[in-house]
C-alpha cells in the first residue's frame, strides 16, 4: 500500500490518502489530520512543510507562536512528526520539533525534507529583516535531524549561510537531500530595500552542494545560475 498526501489550500489539516495498485491504480480517503495546535495562520503543512519517507510523516507550520519561559515568540515555528501504521494508513503524532534556538518571525519549518534517517528543516525570515530595513545572517540557516523508526528527532548539525548571505535574502529556498549530499538553493539579492515591489526585483540565483557526513557537513560546490527577476510577494 502506498501512500499520498494532498494539502487542501487555506485549511488547517491535511488529507491522507492510500494508494491500492491492483492493475489499475485507485485512491482512497485513509484519514484527516488536523494541526495538533490550531491556529489562525499558522502555515501549517503550506507549500513545501510536508515530506514523507519510510512511514513518517513530517509536517511543518512556520508561523506557529511559541511560549518560552512565559513570553511569547510570535512565528517562532514548530515541526510535527508523525508516525504511519502501513497496515491502516493512519498516523499518530510522534515528536514536535523546535529551533534549537527559538526567536521572533524566525518561521522554522517552512519547509521539510526528509531521506532515510536525516530531516532538514528551514527558516524563512526576509518578511521579517526587509521589513524592519536590517540584515545578518545570524539566523539565516538550515538545521538538520537524525530521526529514529519510531519518529524520534534528535538535533545533529546547523549550517548557517554564506557570508554573502543573509535572512533578507532566500538561504534555504529550496532544499534537496539524497544520502549524504544536501544540495540548498540561495538567492542573492542585489538591492533590498526595493525587493518587495511589484514590479519585479533582480537576484542572483545559485545551488550550494554539501556532502553531510559524520555530524559535519563540507560546502562541496556553488553553482551559479543566473540573474532572476522575480516579481513581488515575499
Amino acid at each position: 500500500m502506498l501512500f499520498m498526501f494532498k494539502k487542501l489550500c487555506f485549511l488547517p489539516f491535511y488529507i491522507l490518502f492510500s494508494s491500492v495498485c491492483s492493475g489499475n491504480v485507485s485512491l482512497q480517503f485513509s484519514e484527516r489530520i488536523n494541526n495538533p495546535n490550531p491556529e489562525y495562520g499558522s502555515e501549517f503543512a503550506d507549500s513545501d512543510a510536508f515530506t514523507v519517507s519510510n512511514n513518517l510523516l513530517v509536517v511543518g507550520s512556520s508561523n506557529h507562536d511559541l511560549e518560552v519561559n512565559g513570553s511569547l515568540l510570535v512565528d517562532a515555528g514548530v515541526v510535527y512528526i508523525y508516525k504511519i501504521d502501513p497496515s491502516t494508513g493512519l498516523c499518530t503524532l510522534a515528536d514536535s520539533v523546535h529551533a534549537p534556538v527559538p526567536k521572533d518571525n524566525l518561521r522554522f519549518g517552512h519547509s521539510t525534507q526528509i531521506d532515510g534517517d536525516k530531516l532538514v528543516v528551514t527558516c524563512r525570515t526576509r518578511t521579517l529583516f526587509v521589513n524592519n530595513g536590517s540584515e545578518s545572517n545570524e539566523t539565516a540557516q538550515i538545521h538538520l535531524y537524525d530521526i529514529d523508526e519510531n519518529g524520534l528527532a534528535t538535533f545533529d548539525q546547523t549550517i548557517l549561510a554564506p557570508d554573502y548571505l543573509s535572512e533578507s535574502d532566500e538561504f534555504g529556498y529550496g532544499t534537496h537531500l539524497k544520502d549524504s549530499y544536501l544540495t540548498v538553493a540561495g538567492m542573492d539579492y542585489q538591492s533590498v530595500d526595493d525587493n518587495l515591489s511589484d514590479t519585479g526585483f533582480l537576484a542572483n540565483s545559485e545551488l550550494l552542494r554539501y556532502e553531510v557526513e559524520n555530524n559535519t557537513t563540507s560546502l562541496l560546490q556553488k553553482i551559479n545560475l543566473s540573474s532572476t527577476t522575480r516579481t513581488g510577494g515575499t
